[in-house]
C-alpha cells in the first residue's frame, strides 16, 4: 500500500480515462484526456504538481505507447500492466458492472495495492524494430493469402492467364518488400544488439529471421530473469492442473506471444534434426511414446533455455558441447 497518489488510466484510441487515487481521507478524482500531443501534456502537466504520483495502465497493441514515451520523458514512473492481470483483480474484487472509469478505477487500486514495479520505455531504436517486425508479419500473411489463390486458380479446368500472370506479380512484389523490410530492419538490430544477434544465432534450428523477430520483442533479454520467464513470455510455459485427487497432465499455457510460440515451434522441426541436444530430447520423447506435438514443443522450450543461456553468458552457441566435454573429462 502507497501514500503516493496513483492514477490508474484506461487508455483507448481517442481517450485517456483517468482516476487520481489520493492517500487514504482523500475522495478519488476521475477525469479525462484525449489521447494525443495536446492532451497527454495536460495530463502530464496535472501530474507534475502531485510529488511521488505514479501511473499504471494497461497494455494495448499501440495506444498506450505514446504515453509510456510522453511519460518517460516528463522523468513520471509509470507500469505497464498485463490485461489479464488487470481483469483478474477486477473479478476478485466481485466487480459485475464494465466501464471505462471502472476499469480506470481498478487499475488505480491494482496500483495501490500491489507491489509497483516501473515499467521501462523501450529504446526508439527497439520501436522502430517492433515496427519493421509487423510490416514483415503482414507482408507475410498477404503473400500466403496470395499464394492459396493462385493455387486455387492453378487448380482450376480452365484457367486465366491474365489472373495468374497477376498474382505472381503480387507475390514478386511482395517478396521485394520482404527482402528490403528485413535488411533494414538487419541494419537496426546490427546497430544496437549486435552482439545478441550473433549469439541467438549461433543456435542451431534458429535462422536469421528468427533472430530478428526475436530480437524485436525480447531485446537483450535484460526484463528476463530466467528462462522460464522467457518461455511463458512466449507461451510456451508448462503449467499444472491438480486439485484434490485430480490431476490432468501438464501442458502449456498459450497465454503469451502467439507470433513467438509459432516460430519457435517451427524452429523445433529444424532443432530436431540439426541441433544435437534437441535431436537426442526428441528422439528420447518419441521413443517413450510421445505424441510428435508434445515432443517439438519440449525442443521447443530447450532452444528457448539454449538461447537464455547463450546471451546471459555471451558464449556462443555450441553443437557438441556436451560430447566434447565427456572427451576431455575421458582423456
Amino acid at each position: 500500500m502507497t501514500n503516493n497518489v496513483c492514477v490508474g488510466v484506461d487508455v483507448s484510441k481517442n481517450i485517456l480515462d483517468t482516476l487520481f487515487k489520493y492517500p487514504a481521507g482523500q475522495a478519488a478524482e476521475q477525469r479525462s484526456f484525449s489521447n494525443a500531443k495536446t492532451g497527454r501534456k495536460k495530463l502530464i502537466s496535472r501530474l507534475s504538481q502531485m510529488p511521488g504520483a505514479h501511473v499504471v495502465m494497461e497494455a494495448t497493441a499501440s495506444y498506450h505507447l505514446g504515453l509510456m514515451y510522453d511519460l518517460n520523458e516528463a522523468d513520471i514512473p509509470f507500469m505497464v500492466v498485463n490485461p489479464f492481470c488487470a481483469k483478474a483483480y477486477g473479478r476478485s474484487k466481485n466487480l459485475r458492472s464494465k466501464s471505462d472509469t471502472i476499469d480506470a478505477n481498478t487499475l488505480a487500486e491494482f496500483g495501490s495495492e500491489r507491489p509497483f514495479i516501473p515499467t521501462q520505455m523501450p529504446s526508439d531504436n527497439q520501436l522502430k524494430i517492433r515496427q519493421l517486425a509487423s510490416v514483415i508479419r503482414l507482408l507475410t500473411k498477404h503473400r500466403t493469402a496470395t499464394k492459396n489463390s493462385l493455387r486455387m486458380i492453378e487448380q482450376m479446368p480452365v484457367i486465366s492467364s491474365e489472373a495468374t500472370k497477376e498474382l505472381k506479380k503480387i507475390i514478386a512484389l511482395i517478396d521485394k518488400a520482404i527482402a528490403r523490410t528485413t535488411e533494414v530492419m538487419k541494419q537496426l538490430v546490427l546497430a544496437c544488439h549486435k552482439e545478441t544477434l550473433a549469439l541467438i544465432n549461433s543456435v542451431k534450428g534458429v535462422g536469421l529471421k528468427t533472430t530478428l523477430i526475436l530480437i524485436s520483442y525480447l531485446g537483450d533479454l535484460d526484463s528476463f530473469q530466467s528462462a522460464k520467464q522467457v518461455a511463458h513470455f512466449m507461451g510456451l510455459g508448462n503449467v499444472d492442473n491438480q486439485s484434490g485427487q485430480r490431476t490432468r497432465p501438464r501442458r502449456i499455457s498459450k497465454r503469451g506471444h502467439p507470433e513467438l510460440r509459432s516460430l519457435m515451434f517451427l524452429c523445433a522441426l529444424s532443432a530436431a534434426r540439426h541441433n544435437t541436444s534437441c535431436r537426442d530430447l526428441y528422439q528420447r520423447l518419441m521413443a517413450k511414446g510421445k505424441p510428435k506435438k508434445v515432443a517439438l514443443i519440449a525442443v521447443a522450450n530447450k532452444l528457448v533455455r539454449q538461447i537464455f543461456a547463450v546471451v546471459k553468458n555471451k558464449t556462443p552457441f555450441e553443437n557438441n558441447y556436451l560430447e566434447k566435454a565427456s572427451i576431455s573429462l575421458a582423456s
